[in-house]
């Protein structure tokens, strides 16, 4: 347990980062929507995102990635709170794969505990 201590550390924290940062833009969406209105007309000019589908695709799409920054940061605690207390199992190997993918602190810490559980299955 002692050898995943700072491991779980670093998923907190890293995990923390992204769950803030995918329920600040929520909030920002909300506060600036008078300004999103402004903009629609020069969003929604091309073919298919003309009227009301134009719509439809910005929510989706806010939606979507508000869903997927959540899911990440939430992937990352998981880690973090499996490596603390039991053994690691696949949500460890989940977040350090999917971190790899977030350039520069993200793809070190997924190499460090890709390398670590590399390790872990070793001895």
């Amino acid at each position: 347990m002692k050898r995943f201590k700072w491991l779980s550390i670093f998923h907190y924290i890293w995990g923390g980062i992204y769950f803030f940062f995918g329920l600040l833009p929520f909030r920002i969406y909300f506060d600036f929507s008078r300004y999103i209105i402004q903009m629609r007309p020069s969003l929604c000019i091309n073919e298919p995102f003309r009227g009301d589908a134009c719509d439809s695709w910005i929510i989706l799409f806010t939606i979507a990635m508000h869903i997927f920054i959540l899911g990440f940061g939430t992937v990352n605690i998981m880690a973090g709170f499996f490596y603390q207390r039991t053994k690691p199992n696949t949500a460890n190997w989940i977040a350090a794969c999917v971190n790899l993918l977030s350039l520069p602190i993200g793809t070190a810490l997924g190499i460090y505990s890709l390398f670590r559980l590399n390790n872990y299955l070793k001895s």
